[in-house]
């Protein structure tokens, strides 16, 4: 990785290494992770590469079988964000909807401790991390004979059993205060899935059976990527940390991405890498569910 190349912000980044399948060593690779793993043939790994021409390799280590799908966690937030800007291309709501657009006072009230303050929150600031909320997402162990099926369901949980509390504001919305919040990615995929069954459904239909739908499967044709709840059985890191996906599906949707932004532009619209990735907050860190400027 010898080439460089320099960017229109000025910065120095290595370019892809441009090797075709087969010519990669893999060899400390595999002596790194069996230092790292006490049983190394009892675990597994699975890397893989994307090259600068669209080549892909896969390599395993450790035991030699099916890597299978695993969980990605704030990975997660990127595909969020993918999600709300096809909604926004569809009609469905916008980046400037307000969370007391598409949810009733009423309900915010019983879930935050200032409801006029949470109304107020964009969708924009939700993905990223400028609504003010905090960053717990308040996620813990959930009844397995009657478990939550919708974010809102979740959502009003917050109200009703004795480990409840309500979200707090650390700051106002739209202040460009930039506090990572898992929270607001959690109330981010519950607009998403109140405004999604507003226009399109009778019977509602959880967060993680619309970004199923309109993403992993519509978008980037994802065979083994889904929205699963993690051991606490608890939905309410739908939107933030609760993608399971494979080594496969990940470099299928860089792929895709690879092509360039005009291949994605019937679903998200025209501009929306760099909607994605111009900073929202003071210090310039945070873009849509991703990095600023990354």
């Amino acid at each position: 990785m010898d080439n460089i190349r320099h960017d229109a912000m000025g910065c120095n980044l290595p370019s892809m290494p441009n090797l075709p399948q087969g010519d990669i060593d893999f060899s400390k690779a595999r002596v790194a992770y069996a230092e790292a793993t006490r049983n190394p043939e009892e675990f597994h790994a699975e890397v893989g590469i994307l090259s600068a021409t669209g080549e892909t390799t896969f390599e395993k280590l450790g035991k030699n079988e099916e890597y299978g799908a695993h969980r990605v966690g704030s990975v997660t937030k990127t595909f969020t964000a993918f999600l709300a800007l096809k909604l926004a291309n569809k009609g469905v709501l916008s980046l400037d909807t307000k969370c007391g657009d598409v949810i009733p006072l009423t309900i915010l009230a019983k879930v935050f401790k200032d409801p006029e303050s949470a109304a107020k929150m964009t969708l924009e600031q939700l993905l990223s991390h400028t609504s003010g909320l905090e960053l717990d997402d308040h996620c813990r162990p959930q009844d397995p004979s009657s478990p939550p099926l919708t974010l809102q369901e979740r959502f009003l949980l917050e109200s009703s059993s004795e480990e409840g509390r309500k979200y707090i504001h650390l700051s106002s919305p739209g202040n460009g205060i930039g506090c990572y919040s898992n929270a607001g990615l959690a109330v981010a995929g519950w607009m998403m899935e109140a405004a999604y069954n507003s226009k399109f459904n009778e019977k509602t239909i959880p967060f993680s059976e619309i970004m199923r739908k309109e993403i992993f499967a519509d978008v980037f044709g994802l065979e083994k990527s889904s929205i699963t709840p993690g051991p606490t059985g608890d939905i309410i890191q739908s939107a933030c940390g609760d993608m399971t996906s494979s080594a496969s599906d990940l470099m299928q949707v860089a792929v895709i991405l690879q092509k360039g932004e005009s291949s994605l532009e019937d679903h998200f619209g025209k501009g929306w890498q760099a909607k994605m990735l111009q900073p929202r907050d003071l210090f310039q860190h945070h873009g849509l569910g991703c990095s600023a400027n990354a």
